[in-house]
C-alpha cells in the first residue's frame, strides 16, 4: 500500500496542498515553521480517521479536510472524513497511531555522548559514571 495523493484543502494554518507522488521514497522539507509537522500531523489524521490522538497531533483540533488517495494492490481507495485506514482494513487505532514517520527531531541526539554511554551501559549491564570513580 502507498500513497498516491493528498489532497488538503483545510487544516489550520496550512494553505491548501496538493500533490501526487510516484512510488519510491519522499520527504517533506522546508525552511522552519513553514508547516511541514502540521502538514504531517494532517496525513496522520486522514489516515488515522476519528481515533484518539497522542498529544503532539493536537496542535490543531479541528480534522483536515480533504483527501487522500492510497494504492491498494493495483486498487485506487480515497480516504477521507468518512473512509480512513481503520475502517478501511479493520486495523484497530492503537496499530494505526504507531505508524512509523521520521521526523528530523528524530534524527538529533543533543547529548551524543551521553545518549551513547546510557545505551551502552544498558547493553553491558554496566554503569560507566561508576567505573570512572
Amino acid at each position: 500500500m502507498r500513497i498516491k495523493e493528498i489532497n488538503l484543502q483545510h487544516y489550520g494554518p496550512l494553505p491548501k496542498f496538493n500533490k501526487e507522488f510516484d512510488e519510491g521514497v519522499h520527504l517533506i522539507y522546508g525552511l522552519n515553521e513553514s508547516g511541514k509537522t502540521l502538514l504531517i500531523d494532517a496525513i496522520m489524521k486522514m489516515l488515522i480517521g476519528g481515533t484518539k490522538f497522542h498529544s503532539s497531533l493536537r496542535r490543531v483540533e479541528e480534522k483536515p479536510s480533504g483527501h487522500i488517495i492510497i494504492d491498494k494492490d493495483g486498487k485506487e481507495i480515497k480516504l477521507d472524513e468518512k473512509e480512513n485506514l481503520e475502517t478501511l482494513m479493520k486495523i484497530g487505532s492503537d496499530e494505526l497511531r504507531n505508524i512509523f514517520c521520521i521526523r528530523d527531531a528524530d534524527l538529533q541526539i543533543s547529548e551524543e555522548t551521553e545518549f551513547y554511554e546510557r545505551t551502552q551501559d544498558k547493553i553491558a549491564g554496566l554503569k560507566s559514571a561508576d567505573l570512572r570513580r
